[in-house]
């Protein structure tokens, strides 16, 4: 048996101010990858709140977006976009998100936050 306050939702699990660690983007043409790597300062962060928003920080450019969980493994940005939650635990979060262009051509971006 589980004890009452153990199990915690995805949804409370990832309601929580993240500090960001870095943006992995994976933008693939022809064949090849262009991977950059952006560090994310001490002053960046990514907000996830009850209220359904995510306020963000990030190189000194604020963001609201709203957002939905589908399930435990996906969120729905802006009602458009689809991040898979790659990990969470209680001190990490990694989000990931794959936009296909066309066969050849696709966008990949990872989120790596902590607290």
């Amino acid at each position: 048996r589980k004890k009452k306050n153990d199990t915690k939702t995805t949804a409370q699990k990832i309601q929580a101010k993240w500090q960001i660690i870095n943006i992995v983007s994976n933008d693939h043409s022809n064949g090849n990858d262009d991977i950059l790597t952006e560090t994310g300062e001490s002053g960046d962060y990514y907000d996830i709140r009850s209220d359904g928003n995510i306020y963000s920080h990030f190189q000194g450019s604020l963001d609201t977006s709203s957002y939905k969980l589908l399930g435990d493994s996906k969120i729905i940005i802006d009602g458009t976009d689809t991040v898979n939650i790659q990990a969470l635990t209680n001190n990490a979060l990694t989000l990931y998100e794959k936009s296909v262009i066309n066969p050849s051509e696709y966008l990949e971006v990872t989120l790596n936050l902590k607290k």
